[in-house]
């Protein structure tokens, strides 16, 4: 995708680190992607199991911008673990 200005104000990302032994002092970093009217459709991120950017939560939204899907992949090193979830809603939203 292009870059665009209309993420101007908006969060795209973080960057925090981890204190401690063992699986601390690691950098983590989340990335958020945008569509045209601004929501949030793809988060991306690692974790202290694994630092590639291989964990993800992506949503469809449907016309007034309500989450339909979701889907979420977590990864280790070995493995992953995917959940994909369908939203309905009634009329009172």
């Amino acid at each position: 995708a292009a870059a665009t200005p209309l993420t101007r104000g908006l969060l795209t990302a973080i960057q925090k680190r981890t204190v401690g032994a063992g699986l601390g002092n690691i950098w983590l970093l989340s990335v958020q992607f945008y569509d045209k009217r601004g929501n949030v459709v793809q988060v991306r991120s690692n974790n202290q199991l694994n630092t590639g950017l291989n964990d993800s939560r992506t949503v469809v939204p449907d016309f007034t911008g309500k989450a339909r899907q979701v889907k979420t992949v977590q990864a280790a090193a070995s493995s992953s673990t995917t959940v994909l979830s369908t939203l309905s809603y009634d009329h009172s939203g």
